[in-house]
């Protein structure tokens, strides 16, 4: 798949209002969940540069850290004992799509590695997690978001009282 060039991508940006702006118009998942909670949140991770722009508190240097932790962690889920809830939000094919600047192949492309690639990959690893963990109660949301937590937010509420009442 051909790389996307997300316009606004290397822009600068002068007050986190306008950054959140730009993310909401690149990635259409995040208007489908933006609050007022988001831009405080949003405020507490972006920071002013010398020059006025502004820049995301995170260093490369712990990004790429995390990253790499993320890209080596082997799971250990076996040794756990504890119950366990978990939840997973399954996303539509379109959720990482976006018609504000994507061409309708890229906009195929973006849904045919979501229905080829990641939902299958999805799937194994909660096949995975449930062998290894088979006591754990495993809830999954259909047509869910990352942020399932606020776009869900009563069904996921609804699910941790009813796991915590069976505890």
């Amino acid at each position: 798949m051909k790389n996307i060039d997300i316009p606004g991508e290397n822009d600068d940006y002068y007050t986190a209002e306008a950054l959140s702006a730009h993310l909401q118009w690149v990635y259409p998942s995040f208007e489908a969940i933006w609050s007022d909670m988001m831009d405080e949140h949003h405020r507490h991770e972006v920071k002013f540069n010398p020059d006025g722009k502004v820049v995301y508190k995170m260093s490369d240097g712990i990004f790429k850290a995390i990253n790499d932790t993320i890209s080596s962690y082997v799971p250990e889920d076996s040794r756990i004992q504890a119950p366990v809830l978990s939840i997973y939000a399954f996303k539509e094919n379109t959720y990482s799509v976006s018609p504000n600047y994507m061409t309708d192949e890229q906009q195929a492309q973006m849904i045919e590695f979501f229905e080829t690639a990641q939902q299958p990959w999805n799937l194994h690893c909660i096949e995975q997690f449930q062998r290894n963990v088979p006591h754990a109660k495993i809830v999954i949301i259909p047509n869910g978001h990352h942020y399932c937590f606020i776009k869900q937010e009563e069904l996921v509420f609804e699910e941790m009282m009813l796991f915590l009442q069976d505890c």
